[in-house]
C-alpha cells in the first residue's frame, strides 16, 4: 500500500493555495492540528477521499472561516457549540474543521465512536510528506481484521445516531461487529426514537445504498433498531422479524448480481439506478425502502398507507421521495391484485405505465424481485415485464413527439365544443398510438369517429388505478 501522505496528495492538490493555507493554519494553533476520522480510514482502505476532517487545539469554527477566506471558497458554520465549520473547495470536496474534544488529541480520539474512526495524522507530517499514523486504539488493526468495535458504551449515550451508523459502516465496509458493541447497541437502541428524522434519513439513505443490506436489516430488526425508528411496524413471520427476502433480491439486482435477470430489463434498471432522487441521494435507496415496506405489509394490503405514512413522517422524506415511495408501493399492490383476480392484459400494463411514468423501472424491479422470493408465481413474467418496458418507452416517445392530431383538429373536424370530452378523446387517441394501433392522421381521425359513436372505451383497470 502506498504511504498515507502519497494517497492524500490528490486531495491536497484540489486547490492551488490549499497547502500554504493549511501550513498557516497549523502555525496559528502551535502545530496542534490533526487529520482525523473517516479521511484516515478511507485512505487506509484506498477509497477516494472527498472530505477531510481536521481537529485543532483552538477555535475550529474560526479556523475554518479563515481558511475559506484565504482560498476564496464558501464557508458553512456547522456547529456553534462544538465550534465546527466547513470549507467547500468544490462540489463534493470539503474540509471540516472542529475544536479538539478535551485537552489533548488522545482524549479527543477516545471520545469518538469506533476505533476505525479514531486514527489521526499530524497536519505538519502530512504537509512534509511523512507518514506517522497516530493510532492508540488500534483502529488500523480492526480495519485489517474487518472488525467494527465501538470505543465505549458512552459513545452511544453521547450520540444515539451512532447506533444506526454502526450498521451503515458494517454494510459499507463489510465489517463484523464484536459482541460487546452489539450488547451496547441492543441496550441503547430505544434512544434512536429521540433522534430527529433528518439525521436518521441521511444514515438510512446511505445504508440503503450498500450491498447486502438485507443481512443487516434482519439484525437491526432483531436488535431493536427498526422498532425504535418505526414502532408501528411489525414483522410477519412467527418470530416477528421479516426475512427481508425481497430486499435480498433488490440488493442483487442493484448490484447486478442476478444472472437470471433479462438483459433488456437489466439495462433499464442500470440506466435508472445511478440517477439521484433528492439532493445526492440515489434512486436505488428509495426502491430498497419500498421493498422493506412491502415486506412489512405482507398480506395487509388495505393498510399499506399506514406503513408508507410512517416512513414518510419519521424520515422527513422530501416531496419527491414521498411521491416515488407511495407510487411504487401502491402500484406493486395493484399489480398483485390484478394478478390474483385477472389475467394480465395490455390494458393493465398500459395503466401501470401511465401511472408509473419514470418509476416504471422501479415497478419492474420490485415485481421481478417478488417473483424470485417464490411468494408469488406469475407465469411468463419476463415477457410481461418486457412488454411493460416497451409500453413505457413508446409512451415516452409519443409524448415527446406530440400527438398526431390536436384538440383543435378534433373540434374543427367534428364540430365539437371545447371541454373535458376533447381531453378524453386525446387520451384515448394517445393510448392507441402508444400501443401501435394507429400510425397516421387518417387512422387517427377514423379512431376519433369510432370513439364518438361507441360506448366508453376506458378499460376497468385504467379507471380503478386512477380513482
Amino acid at each position: 500500500m502506498l504511504p498515507l501522505t502519497e494517497l492524500l496528495q490528490p486531495f491536497l492538490q484540489t486547490h492551488p493555495r490549499l497547502i500554504p493555507a493549511l501550513r498557516q493554519l497549523s502555525s496559528s494553533v502551535n502545530h496542534e492540528a490533526y487529520i482525523v476520522g473517516g479521511c484516515i480510514r478511507d485512505t487506509l482502505l484506498n477509497r477516494p477521499v472527498t472530505d477531510m476532517d481536521l481537529t485543532v487545539l483552538g477555535d475550529g469554527l474560526h479556523c475554518a472561516k479563515q481558511i475559506a477566506e484565504s482560498l476564496h471558497c464558501p464557508f458553512i458554520p456547522l456547529d456553534e457549540k462544538d465550534r465546527t465549520g466547513r470549507v467547500v473547495l468544490k462540489r463534493m470536496l470539503t474540509i471540516d474543521i472542529t475544536s479538539l474534544k478535551g485537552d489533548s488529541l488522545n482524549e479527543d480520539l477516545n471520545r469518538r465512536d469506533f476505533t476505525i474512526n479514531a486514527m489521526a495524522v499530524k497536519l505538519t507530517d502530512l504537509l512534509d510528506q511523512q507518514s506517522f499514523l497516530i493510532d492508540p486504539l488500534l483502529g488500523s488493526k480492526d480495519l485489517n481484521n474487518k472488525r467494527l468495535n465501538a470505543i465505549s458504551e458512552q459513545a452511544f449515550v453521547d450520540d444515539p445516531l451512532r447506533l444506526l451508523r454502526a450498521f451503515r459502516f458494517a454494510a459499507q465496509l463489510d465489517l463484523t461487529m464484536n459482541e460487546e458493541t452489539v450488547v451496547w447497541i441492543r441496550r441503547w437502541a430505544n434512544q434512536l426514537s429521540q433522534i430527529s428524522g433528518e439525521r436518521i434519513l441521511e444514515e438510512m439513505a446511505t445504508f440503503f445504498c450498500q450491498f447486502k443490506t438485507w443481512t443487516w436489516m434482519h439484525i437491526m430488526h432483531e436488535i431493536g433498531i427498526i422498532h425504535a425508528i418505526f414502532p408501528e411496524w411489525r414483522g410477519q413471520d412467527k418470530s416477528g422479524i421479516p426475512e427481508y427476502i425481497l430486499l435480498k433480491q433488490i440488493d442483487g439486482m442493484l448490484n447486478q448480481k442476478d444472472p437470471a435477470l433479462d438483459q433488456i430489463i437489466s439495462k433499464r434498471l442500470t440506466d435508472r439506478q445511478h440517477q439521484t432522487i433528492a439532493g445526492d441521494r440515489p434512486w436505488g435507496w428509495i426502491v430498497r425502502l419500498a421493498a422493506v415496506i412491502l415486506e412489512q405489509i405482507g398480506t395487509q394490503d388495505e393498510n399499506y398507507n399506514l406503513f408508507v405514512r410512517t416512513a414518510v413522517t419519521r424520515l422527513r422524506l422530501s416531496n419527491k421521495e414521498q411521491h416515488v415511495l407511495g407510487k411504487l408501493v401502491r402500484l406493486i399492490l395493484q399489480f398483485l391484485k390484478w394478478h390474483r383476480t385477472d389475467s394480465l392484459t395490455d390494458d393493465h400494463l398500459y395503466a401501470l405505465a401511465c401511472e408509473g411514468k419514470e418509476e416504471t423501472n422501479g415497478v419492474v424491479m420490485l415485481i421481478w424481485g417478488l417473483q424470485k422470493t417464490q411468494r408469488h408465481h406469475i407465469p411468463e413474467l419476463s415477457r410481461i415485464l418486457k412488454r411493460l418496458i416497451w409500453i413505457r418507452a413508446r409512451q415516452k416517445k409519443v409524448q415527446e413527439n406530440g400527438s398526431i392530431i390536436s384538440g383543435t383538429d378534433i373540434i374543427q373536424v367534428y364540430q365539437l365544443q371545447p371541454g373535458p370530452q376533447i381531453g378524453h378523446l386525446l387520451g384515448q387517441l394517445e393510448k392507441q398510438e402508444i400501443m401501435g394501433t394507429i400510425q397516421n392522421r387518417k387512422e387517427a381521425f377514423q379512431a376519433i369517429k369510432y370513439m364518438l359513436t361507441a360506448p366508453d372505451t376506458d378499460s376497468p383497470c385504467v379507471k380503478e388505478l386512477f380513482q
